[in-house]
């Protein structure tokens, strides 16, 4: 579970990383 919650949450931050405005 942990590592289920661990890949979404850096898929999570890629998003984030590639909606943010650089």
């Amino acid at each position: 579970m942990s590592q289920s919650l661990r890949e979404a949450a850096t898929a999570y931050a890629v998003a984030g990383w590639q909606v943010l405005p650089c």
